[in-house]
């Protein structure tokens, strides 16, 4: 699975390049504020790929994305129904498809906290 934001898909951007989506993290970023592991290395070993964590921020109307990668920080806004939607569009396409979206097994890094600080 590949994410756009704001029509831009993620993965023209060398840093995502040969990044994974982890779903079940993506789909937990869409009911609380906490860290979540939303992108993997292709092994599923996020340290590999430098992942630590996306910092996730829900409110009512929005859900917000702050991460730092390879010393580049990013910042991004979702409208929190459309992020909702799509995550579910995205759920009753993979059942009927039976599509695998992520590595079989996912290493979190060895220091991962879900609360922010």
């Amino acid at each position: 699975m590949r994410i756009a934001v704001d029509g831009e898909p993620l993965h023209d951007r060398p840093r995502f390049r040969d990044a994974l989506v982890v779903f079940e993290e993506l789909e937990k970023s869409a009911e609380a504020s906490g860290r979540y592991l939303i992108f993997t290395c292709s092994c599923g070993i996020a340290e590999d790929g430098g992942w630590e964590g996306v910092e996730v921020e829900v409110s009512t109307s929005t859900i917000t994305w702050r991460l730092e990668a390879e010393g580049e920080s990013f910042h991004f806004v979702f409208e929190r129904d459309l992020y909702v939607s799509e995550i579910e569009a995205l759920r009753k396409c993979l059942a009927q498809e039976a599509l695998p979206l992520q590595p079989l097994a996912v290493t979190f890094p060895a220091h991962f906290r879900r609360e922010i600080q």
